[in-house]
């Protein structure tokens, strides 16, 4: 994990922030898995970055490519349990 990742453990329970973009192509939507479950292309945002350029960053590390022209959706919260421990997820949608 890298260091600068916004990730906060407090006892059982851990907040990562992070960013996620919908991709959509030919009425497709693009969606990444690891493991069980599903998640819009994206990732944890830096110490000090604003999330139009996490985004940016996270897609040209995890798919090679640049985008300008981005757009706030909305912002979304969800919780579960992974490796014993209840996980907060807040992710600005772009």
């Amino acid at each position: 994990m890298d260091k600068n990742n916004i990730v906060i453990d407090v006892g059982d329970k851990k907040f990562n922030y992070r960013v996620a973009i919908i991709v959509e192509n030919n009425d497709r939507v693009l969606l990444e898995t690891s493991g069980e479950f599903w998640n819009m292309i994206g990732g944890r945002v830096h110490l000090g970055e604003d999330s139009l350029t996490a985004i940016r960053r996270e897609l040209d590390e995890e798919l090679g490519i640049e985008v300008d022209d981005l757009t706030l959706i909305n912002v979304s919260e969800n919780f579960f349990y992974v490796d014993g421990k209840t996980t907060a997820r807040n992710a600005v949608c772009l």
